[in-house]
């Protein structure tokens, strides 16, 4: 599984926090609650993903979602397109970004970046699908939940923006970015006392 053949994304959860997640794992063994969480995990967390691993610490569970990069051309596709958008010239970035999704259409990256140059030029329903197909392909891909929870936060879909913004929490639990999002969403919703605490 050599780097340049294959692309993964690494995330650690807190073990703690999966045992409050999941209330009857407390029940089973040690050996029982790894192959229980490697299970529940695969379930949630490898959506479109060729590979899937779980490996176990003391205090946290490493996820790795792993997909092949079968096509350089999507590869260089997609170096170009970042040198578009980078220099400001969001259709050509567009375009190049549809052209890699065309070629590797599980490589999250693709999805991610063509949801931001789209949502840069106004064309937000289009840039809502394309977060939705990252986290559909790669649910671990947390960068992508903290947007869906900005971009619904800014609709005033404030049950939508608080489920993607802990969802991207799980993922990435101090993402201040994060934090101050869930806080202001609780805040516009009342709930002040889970409002101080995300602040």
């Amino acid at each position: 599984m050599g780097s340049e053949a294959h692309k993964s994304i690494k995330v650690n959860l807190d073990f703690g926090e999966l045992k409050a997640e999941v209330p009857d794992l407390a029940t089973k063994s040690a050996s029982e609650q790894e192959i229980f969480l490697k299970s529940y995990l695969a379930e949630k967390y490898q959506g479109k993903g060729d590979t899937f691993d779980v490996l176990f610490n003391e205090s946290h569970v490493q996820i790795v979602w792993g997909t092949p990069k079968n096509s350089l051309e999507a590869d260089e596709l997609n170096k170009e397109a970042l040198s578009c958008a980078r220099n400001k010239d969001l259709g050509k970035a567009i375009e190049l970004w549809r052209r890699a999704i065309d070629l590797n259409p599980t490589d999250p990256d693709y999805h991610y970046n063509l949801g931001l140059a789209l949502f840069e030029i106004k064309d937000y329903k289009k840039g809502l699908d394309r977060f939705l197909e990252t986290v559909r392909i790669c649910p671990p891909y947390y960068r992508a939940y903290f947007v869906l929870g900005s971009i619904y936060s800014k609709m005033r879909q404030f049950d939508k923006a608080e489920l993607y913004l802990k969802l991207g929490l799980q993922l990435q639990r101090r993402n201040v970015s994060g934090l101050v999002n869930l806080g202001a969403v609780y805040s516009i919703e009342n709930k002040i006392d889970e409002a101080i605490r995300a602040l």
